[in-house]
């Protein structure tokens, strides 16, 4: 081999190796960053409007969040049971079990801003739907809350957070703000306005809280939950 030839291998050699590092470097950078929560890649937002902001999150096994910060009041549903990492900045990773239906509320702007991040690192994928207040609480003793999947009502600074199950052919009327979908089916209004029929997962907001009459036109029951917000 020449030593022109054996030169211009090295420089491969040396500018492949360059740009691997910057590769990695980059991908250091990355996993670094923190986000505001609104602006964090897998918070997906559904809703934006005056009162609140809505997302999701859905992680597949063995995927993360990037560390972002918490800053707005929140109530979150669980989507789906599972167990996943939930590491704090700065902390270590703690290895948390979460159930379908379950709620919690946080209220940032008195406790404090938070900044971390999810890991779906047990196997289970990871689905959890989130409201963010944009009217702070006026309890400026607020604490956090929580409802198992079994408790009927959240009650909130901002509002309260219902359960609510129709059977097939049965009517209910609605005066909530926003309906989140746990089950899906189709409903009709008595008013014989478009039916609304949706996947699990699915959020319907109801400009002015005005009252809906709704009839369950599924074949099986619907089961949701609403969200009812305080009148300012």
């Amino acid at each position: 081999m020449s030593s022109t030839n054996g030169r211009a291998n090295m420089r491969r050699v040396v500018s492949g190796a360059l740009v691997a590092c910057l590769g990695f470097a980059a991908l250091a950078v990355a996993a670094d960053m923190v986000y505001p929560a609104a602006d964090e890649p897998n918070h997906k937002a559904l809703l934006d409007n005056d009162k609140v902001h809505v997302y999701q999150v859905k992680l597949k096994p063995g995927e993360a969040t990037y560390f972002h910060t918490h800053t707005r009041d929140q109530v979150g549903v669980v989507m789906g049971t599972a167990k996943i990492t939930n590491q704090v900045m700065g902390g270590p990773e703690t290895v948390v079990a979460v159930e379908r239906g379950s709620m919690a509320y946080i209220p940032y702007t008195v406790l404090g801003p938070s900044t971390h991040r999810v890991r779906a690192s047990q196997g289970d994928p990871f689905w959890n739907i989130g409201v963010d207040f944009l009217t702070p609480s006026p309890d400026p003793k607020a604490q956090r809350l929580s409802a198992k999947p079994d408790e009927q009502k959240l009650a909130l600074p901002q509002g309260t957070m219902e359960r609510v199950t129709i059977e097939p052919k049965g009517r209910w009327a609605v005066s909530g703000s926003l309906i989140i979908a746990m089950s899906p089916g189709t409903l009709g209004t008595a008013s014989n306005s478009k039916a609304w029929t949706f996947a699990e997962g699915d959020i319907k907001w109801i400009e002015g809280a005005a009252e809906s009459a709704y009839v369950n036109t599924s074949i099986g029951a619907v089961s949701l939950v609403v969200l009812k917000l305080n009148k300012s």
